[in-house]
């Protein structure tokens, strides 16, 4: 059983521009089935066919309609089991830097969840992949999709080991940290920046940000959701009077 991956050099099976509509764009989904013969397709077959098809040409994702990438999309989430522990590091890597990154373009909101599905209990540096993918594409994605990405970054770093990519290391800033963490999807406000401080290291968590990084979230437009937190921060922090020289 194959996996047909439609390339650029197969313009008759696939619209290359948006305005091919109908017939064309359902025989281009038509291609994504899989054929029959049994009822699994392990990871290693989607792997070796995506191998013999590793893409689409930079810059052109967005030549093939969504629902096509959609439709790919899917196939590889029910049937390379990326989410699951058995599937190496390595593996997940290769496919989130050489293989998923086209399919995201214009993402779905109910795919966001399976996408993160694979990040969970993965080392930090797929994690980091993971969002820089999805960063990649930000232009293409509606209000909703960001809205669950937030969501989802918001899930992975409070658990189920909070902050686990931060890790022990006070002298790292937490608000550079959350800036790499959400790249340029929604930041946290206060209220929800305070929320992602497990309360046993509030105190660490806060004094580890320089008095001009604090600065730089607190000027960020609308962070400030609930004036009280701000006490929170000002009782914990105590480089408070050189901050207010800043």
């Amino acid at each position: 059983m194959v996996m047909e991956l439609p390339t650029p050099a197969q313009p008759h099976s696939v619209p290359w521009r948006h305005g091919d509509k109908t017939k064309e764009e359902e025989r281009g989904r038509g291609r994504l089935a899989l054929e029959s013969g049994t009822e699994e397709q392990s990871a290693g077959q989607i792997e070796a066919n995506a191998a013999r098809h590793p893409g689409f040409p930079d810059g052109h994702e967005s030549m093939f309609p969504s629902s096509v990438r959609s439709a790919l999309l899917q196939v590889v989430f029910d049937r390379a089991n990326l989410s699951d522990p058995s599937v190496g590091d390595s593996e997940v890597m290769l496919w989130l830097h050489d293989r998923l990154r086209p399919l995201l373009v214009e993402l779905l909101p109910r795919h966001v969840a399976l996408f993160f599905r694979i990040l969970e209990g993965r080392n930090c540096s797929i994690e980091e992949q993971g969002v820089t993918d999805l960063n990649s594409t930000i232009s293409s994605l509606s209000e909703e999709t960001q809205a669950e990405i937030y969501s989802h970054i918001v899930q992975s770093l409070k658990g189920p080991i909070p902050l686990k990519c931060y890790g022990e290391n006070y002298n790292q800033s937490f608000y550079g940290f959350l800036q790499r963490s959400f790249m340029s999807f929604q930041f946290p406000n206060l209220t929800a920046f305070l929320s992602l401080m497990p309360h046993n290291r509030m105190h660490q968590l806060v004094n580890s940000m320089p008095p001009s990084h604090l600065g730089d979230f607190l000027r960020r437009p609308d962070v400030v959701d609930n004036d009280a937190e701000l006490c929170t921060i000002y009782d914990n922090y105590v480089q408070t009077p050189m901050f207010l020289e800043t």
